[in-house]
């Protein structure tokens, strides 16, 4: 198939333009226009980690948490898809759920994204920060449950566990789950 001349010259202009919003970032590392030019440039160019770099400085500028969730949700999209790491992934998704810790699809991905003990600690370790913070009940318990799960099968931690089920009948007395692996632990 022939290329027509616009065809042939936009992979031109295109690498023309890069090089000029990459000399705009080298001398102001936050400048979002430049970051904003250069976004669909590396896509079209598949050059996915730079990408990444220039959606960071964009999420350092989103107005609000909308902004941040909808940037990071791109982000976390090319490390699973397009890098296949599901290190940075994870890492990406955590820091989502602790914008939105009320959401269930971020919760089902950290979750499904977690491997490694360390990220299991991490996790463990972002539920209780949002713990402590204002959250509706279903969501508190639903956090204690999965960190007493956390604690007793990925961590190994069972006297941890066991504090985690005190706390889901201190919330629900009536919790015969939590009350059956009290049992177990004990």
């Amino acid at each position: 198939p022939r290329m027509n001349a616009r065809e042939a010259v936009a992979p031109q202009a295109l690498e023309r333009a890069r090089q000029v919003w990459e000399r705009v970032l080298a001398v102001d590392p936050h400048h979002t226009a430049a970051a904003t030019a250069l976004a669909p440039i590396y896509a079209r160019q598949e050059k996915w980690s730079r990408l990444i770099t220039v959606l960071e400085i964009e999420l350092a500028a989103a107005p609000d948490v909308a902004a941040r969730l909808a940037k990071i949700a791109q982000i976390r999209q090319l490390c699973e898809q397009k890098l296949a790491s599901c290190t940075l992934a994870f890492t990406w998704t955590l820091r989502a759920f602790e914008l939105d810790p009320t959401s269930d699809a971020l919760y089902g991905d950290v979750l499904r994204l977690a491997n490694e003990p360390d990220q299991w600690r991490e996790v463990a370790a972002v539920f209780e920060h949002q713990l402590a913070g204002a959250l509706p009940d279903q969501v508190r318990l639903k956090l204690i449950r999965e960190l007493a799960r956390i604690a007793s099968r990925r961590l190994g931690d069972p006297e941890r566990a066991r504090g985690y089920h005190r706390q889901v009948l201190a919330l629900a007395p009536d919790d015969r789950e939590a009350e059956q692996h009290l049992e177990e632990l004990a």
